[in-house]
């Protein structure tokens, strides 16, 4: 498997919510595993991945 570094942030970003959602029951120490990536890694990538596709209910009061 390459890695992440080779390309940009938004398709790692949507590369790894896609993964997340086929590794849901799993740790993030078993998915830094998997990937070879550090548990702090697998932490930033959630964060940043989930955001744009988990965005708050933002709907105006009329």
């Amino acid at each position: 498997m390459g890695s992440f570094g080779a390309i940009s942030k938004s398709k790692v970003y949507t590369h790894f919510h896609l993964l997340c959602q086929n590794l849901k029951n799993k740790s993030n120490f078993k998915i830094s595993n998997l990937l070879s990536i550090s548990k702090s890694r697998v932490k930033n990538l959630k964060l940043n991945a989930h955001l744009p596709y988990n965005p708050k209910d933002n709907k105006s009061k009329s």
